[in-house]
């Protein structure tokens, strides 16, 4: 709390210090709304730049997703202004770099050698697939015996999808826009079950395998029932 100044900011408000605490739950309840949107106000005055290096850049599309703005963390994934992972693909980049520009591939970018081939700022690919895809593991079920499903759909984006091979099998999630109606695709090996959330379904059909879904029991066969919450519809599936 002695790092909190008021009015949504944490120590000196920029991008890492407002993504960090809400990424940890460090935020009391109280606060996250403010702090979320200042997160927010200051992505957007920034025009969309990321202004994080290697441990907010962690926690910052991550919490994005979790607090409902995943369109916003789309846009500033596909920035190519520096700094940016756009710039890297502009500039020649097929891995990872240690830092966000280099002398040798960006002359006005005043950083000394680094990596052109680092992990670092790699945690983008897990938010792609535990967030955009929405592929994750239930840690009470660790293994992905249990599968959560919960993609993020953003309309500036035709599809998405992940593909993971667990010990049970491989797990699919994919999703895609046809018009106004969002397809979503999902495999889950035999021996595990699944939870499927789809977001913004409000009252909205859900339809499974050419038939409609009924909540709170369901009529396709691998689906055990359905549950509607917050706008959301919550599918239950597997054995």
């Amino acid at each position: 709390a002695r790092f909190y100044k008021g009015r949504g900011v944490y120590n000196n408000g920029d991008q890492t210090a407002l993504a960090m605490p809400l990424y940890y739950g460090l935020v009391p309840a109280n606060w996250r709304a403010a702090v979320v949107r200042r997160l927010v106000e200051d992505i957007n005055a920034d025009q969309y730049r990321l202004d994080v290096g290697i441990l907010g850049d962690k926690c910052l599309f991550r919490v994005l997703s979790r607090y409902g703005h995943t369109a916003l963390a789309y846009r500033v994934a596909t920035q190519v202004t520096y700094p940016s992972y756009g710039q890297w693909i502009l500039n020649g980049a097929t891995t990872l770099w240690e830092g966000w520009g280099t002398k040798a591939v960006l002359p006005t970018v005043q950083q000394g050698p680094s990596s052109l081939n680092h992990i670092a700022f790699g945690d983008i690919l897990g938010w792609m697939y535990n967030d955009l895809a929405g592929i994750r593991p239930d840690w009470r079920a660790p293994g992905f015996r249990t599968i959560v499903i919960k993609p993020h759909p953003v309309r500036a984006l035709p599809w998405a999808g992940a593909t993971y091979n667990s010990r049970f099998g491989t797990i699919q999630s994919q999703w895609r826009w046809h018009g106004k109606q969002l397809h979503v695709n999902i495999i889950v090996p035999a021996a595990s079950a699944a939870v499927v959330t789809l977001p913004g379904v409000g009252d909205a059909k859900v339809i499974c395998n050419g038939g409609p879904l009924h909540a709170p029991l369901s009529n396709a066969v691998g689906v055990n029932g359905m549950k509607r919450r917050g706008g959301q519809a919550i599918v239950s599936v597997g054995p």
